[in-house]
């Protein structure tokens, strides 16, 4: 135990000395994302150095964000916005989202609002910067002006991607990567109805690609796990004719063994399309399974994480660990991970 928990801290510490190099300002493999860390890093070992550092990455993410022209959640200003905000809401840093994100919202309703910019971004990204709307959308005044406009334009948004649905919407992604359009859809809409200004239509628009959807059991059980996750949060928000039996059917046709044996490979250990992205479904998913069968898999992925071979590759090839210390991308996501899955299920 004490060897597992000296490989963590060595690794915690390898990250935060490293973030002063070079990167990508974005939340998935980025300064964004480095940041983020370096704040819980620093709240849960009591650590006032790793605090500065973060507040020095944010600084640095702020300064240089004017000139991001993206707008999705990965590499672009919704990732930042939403990053920040959860910053606020968790009281790392004092500040009203709305006045110290009025400039990053406006960029992202221009790219929206004009057909000029809208043609250019894909599906995904619009997907994307849609969630952080609606996240926003939850620090408006009640019935201010500001809270119709957001209003506006996710109700246009959410008309637009329904347009762009076809059959490729619906095709899994193979191998496994948290990209599959459709569990992250219907979260949206999920999380848009939960909004409770829409509600109509998103029900109109579920019950529409309710026949696909529910006819859909994914080729990998990976994917029938995150497909799970998302229709979990609809009927979560939504009484729908047949939802529930279809989470049945895709748990009954769920096999967690097979995707830890022999879905992932050794070296997939990241947040993105690995063993910690399996675990954070998992535990959101966790109502479903019993502690039992929870414990058994998350010692597992525990286990498939630490004896990786990934760890003697970062020690020949250092710059493999300097292209993959993203929080979803790479070892960010993964120590919080692990020091997640040891509080919930090992050291409870």
């Amino acid at each position: 135990m004490n060897e597992e928990k000296n490989m963590l801290h060595t690794l915690n510490e390898r990250l935060i000395a490293s973030f002063g190099q070079e990167a990508p300002l974005g939340l998935a493999d980025g300064k964004t994302g480095f940041c983020l860390f370096a704040f819980w890093l620093s709240r849960r070992e009591k650590n006032k150095q790793y605090q500065k550092v973060a507040e020095e990455l944010l600084d640095d993410v702020f300064g240089k964000a004017a000139g991001i022209k993206a707008i999705d959640l990965a590499n672009g200003l919704a990732g930042i916005g939403l990053a920040v905000r959860y910053l606020i809401k968790e009281y790392y840093v004092k500040g009203d989202p709305n006045t110290i994100l009025g400039d990053v919202d406006n960029v992202i309703f221009k790219y929206l609002s004009y057909p000029t910019h809208l043609d250019n971004i894909s599906i995904r990204s619009v997907i994307q910067a849609l969630f952080y709307l609606c996240m926003r959308l939850n620090d408006q005044k009640k019935g201010s002006e500001q809270e119709s406009l957001y209003q506006e334009l996710i109700i246009a948004m959410v008309n637009h991607i329904y347009q762009k649905t076809d059959a490729s919407f619906f095709e899994e992604p193979m191998p496994l990567s948290i990209n599959y359009l459709l569990p992250k859809f219907l979260f949206l809409l999920s999380c848009i109805h939960q909004s409770g200004f829409y509600n109509h239509r998103i029900t109109k628009i579920l019950e529409e690609i309710g026949l696909k959807t529910l006819s859909t059991i994914p080729v990998l059980h990976a994917n029938r796990l995150y497909l799970m996750w998302g229709v979990d949060s609809v009927i979560r928000q939504v009484n729908l004719k047949g939802w529930s039996n279809h989470i049945a059917l895709l748990k009954n046709n769920l096999d967690v063994e097979t995707i830890l044996d022999e879905e992932l490979r050794n070296r997939n250990i990241f947040i993105h399309d690995g063993f910690s992205g399996i675990y954070l479904l998992l535990n959101a998913l966790q109502g479903y399974f019993s502690q039992t069968e929870m414990r058994q898999w998350v010692g597992k992925i525990i286990g498939k994480i630490e004896h990786s071979d990934i760890w003697a590759l970062i020690k020949e090839e250092p710059k493999y660990f300097m292209q993959n210390r993203g929080l979803v991308s790479g070892f960010c996501g993964v120590s919080m991970v692990l020091s997640d899955a040891k509080s919930k299920y090992i050291c409870a």
